[in-house]
């Protein structure tokens, strides 16, 4: 137990002192402050061998194993030279992240650029998921890096790692880079065959922000496309030589459809709202109008893209106890 508070205490004050040193942004430029160059497994192992024939050449007074020593030496600290200026003056930018849902893996886009070519370089969430980007340059470079969206709701991921250790493996230059990429994990949609209780076809909830039945609205005309019927060609501007146009309608969606989400608990309540977040989808892809009511929240019917945006979102963002955790 006293390990895992030191090891907790440590994680922290590591984080808050790269909160400060790096900051999160959406554009970082590597310098400096943002790089951090350690010798490897390989590179202690180098420096031994170096004290160890630095050693022996002053005992025997052999001048030709000193030599060597030193030339090891002067590869150490060329190395580590050149290990920094592979990831010095990279510029990593944050792009737009793709619509995801629970459990997939997803590519997290990252645009570099930099002013001379790089090699090999490693970028990762997970070590176990690296990205390997061979060279850049000033055009740059779009890498996708994995990212597993083991919970939803709206993620914060945690610090890019960039680490190098060309040219000879004998130092590891790293950094820790928040591009403040937060973004949605939608629940896993599960299709299911059975008639929700939670769909509510009923005007009551609804209230003012209902769409009426009644006819079909004109929106406006638009050029010919094979195809559409001859019944919607606006012959009158054909007369006037404006040539073939076909008539738009906007057509009512009727009774707009309410999903709520029941008061459940653990495994269940996530399946229940897995299974909303699939017939929020399906419907608004059929144009229909859907609103949401979860708990005191009410979202008022619509079709458009951005309210099936708010209302994945909405889902997402129900809270789950710890008990629904373990469960």
């Amino acid at each position: 137990m006293r390990q895992w508070l030191k090891s907790t205490r440590g994680h922290h004050f590591w984080q808050q002192w790269l909160n400060k040193r790096l900051p999160a942004a959406r554009q970082v430029t590597l310098g400096h402050r943002s790089i951090f160059i350690l010798p490897t497994g390989f590179g202690l192992a180098w420096v031994v061998m170096v004290l160890v024939l630095y050693l022996f050449g002053t005992n025997y007074q052999n001048n030709l194993i000193i030599g060597l020593g030193l030339f090891m030496l002067s590869l150490f600290i060329t190395s580590i030279l050149v290990c920094y200026r592979n990831l010095a003056g990279i510029e990593l930018s944050a792009l737009p992240i793709p619509e995801t849902y629970q459990g997939n893996t997803l590519g997290v886009p990252v645009w570099l650029t930099s002013r001379h070519q790089n090699h090999h370089l490693q970028l990762y969430y997970d070590p176990k998921l690296s990205v390997t980007v061979a060279t850049l340059d000033n055009e740059g470079h779009e890498a996708q890096i994995p990212y597993i969206a083991v919970r939803r709701g709206h993620i914060e991921p945690p610090r890019l790692t960039l680490a190098s250790v060309y040219p000879l493996g004998l130092c590891r230059a790293w950094t820790h880079v928040n591009l403040a990429n937060a973004f949605w994990v939608y629940a896993t949609p599960i299709a299911t065959k059975t008639r929700q209780q939670s769909l509510v076809t009923d005007n009551h909830l609804s209230g003012k922000g209902a769409p009426m039945i009644g006819a079909d609205e004109f929106m406006g005309l638009r050029h010919y496309v094979r195809g559409d019927s001859l019944n919607m060609v606006a012959w009158k501007q054909w007369a006037q030589g404006k040539g073939m146009q076909v008539k738009q309608f906007h057509q009512p969606q009727g009774i707009p459809q309410w999903l709520t989400l029941p008061p459940l608990t653990g495994q269940a309540k996530e399946l229940a709202i897995s299974q909303l977040t699939y017939k929020i989808n399906e419907l608004i892809q059929q144009q229909i109008c859907v609103g949401l009511a979860i708990d005191d929240l009410r979202l008022e019917p619509d079709n458009s893209e951005s309210h099936r945006i708010r209302c994945l979102q909405a889902l997402a963002s129900v809270p789950m106890s710890r008990r629904d955790i373990d469960e």
